[in-house]
């Protein structure tokens, strides 16, 4: 499908069949730390430059992914956007050559949302970093505060749950409340033009919960996408006028393949 996209691992799994383990914080050499603060005041220069906005906050990177028998199995590891941002999506290939163990592979943590025949997605606004003007599912880089590993680790890790329902609530304005089923886990995959992992949800919603999602001023933080806007789940898996992310085409492809049992 897209030759941008490495699929990792492909489920279905409920969150209970999911399981993450938090081994602690990524250490970097002392020439290690001089270069990502280097390029990341190159990058703020930038950002101020073209009107961006990029500020630094704590994330979870993917070490390590295992199927087992009892479902998907995570292993992640602390970091910092400032440092994702600089070894994985910038200098990628200056710190894979110079400086490998330093780099911090953010695992993102989306969901695609859909109605019945409908997905919700979010066109992504022409300020962001990476497919700006595309379409993508709801969601962002997977972070976690300081204290809140004894929550993490296990089956169905709530951090990711927590982390899931914070980006829906902030990008259309829902909460649990409108999912009308737990949702479960289609994919792991690694988009290879970001160097990024992605682990991708399904969620149903009620056709109020979708009319609501459209509705801009019921959202709080909307500065990652410029509008939603709602596909036909069979027409967008084909071809669409609308430039859909890599991980939002498979999502959507995944999924009607499931409905008709071509999976």
């Amino acid at each position: 499908m897209a030759e941008s996209l490495k699929i990792l691992a492909s489920g279905p799994w409920p969150r209970e069949h999911v399981s993450v383990t938090i081994s602690g914080s990524q250490s970097h050499t002392k020439r290690a730390d001089a270069e990502i603060n280097q390029f990341w005041e190159t990058e703020l220069a930038a950002a101020r430059r073209e009107n961006r906005i990029l500020f630094n906050s704590p994330v979870l990177c993917l070490q390590k992914y295992e199927i087992t028998d009892r479902g998907l199995a995570l292993q992640l590891a602390r970091s910092d956007y400032k440092t994702f941002l600089v070894t994985t999506l910038r200098h990628n290939g200056f710190f894979l050559r110079h400086f490998p163990d330093s780099i911090a592979p953010a695992l993102g943590n989306s969901i695609l949302l859909t109605c019945g025949t409908q997905a919700l997605l979010g066109v992504r606004s022409r300020r962001v970093a990476a497919y700006p003007g595309h379409a993508h599912l709801i969601g962002g880089v997977l972070d976690c505060r300081s204290g809140e590993e004894e929550k993490t680790a296990g089956p169905g890790a709530q951090v990711l749950r927590d982390h899931l329902l914070a980006e829906i609530h902030q990008e259309v304005g829902l909460d649990a409340a409108d999912l009308t089923r737990p949702p479960q886990v289609l994919l792991l995959v690694q988009d290879t033009i970001l160097n990024q992992p992605e682990l991708i949800w399904h969620g149903e919603i009620s056709e109020r919960s979708m009319n609501q999602a459209m509705q801009p001023s019921d959202a709080e933080d909307r500065h990652e996408h410029e509008r939603m806007l709602t596909l036909s789940i069979a027409a967008a898996a084909e071809k669409t006028d609308m430039p859909l992310t890599p991980a939002a085409r498979r999502a959507i492809t995944m999924l009607a393949g499931l409905r008709t049992g071509r999976h």
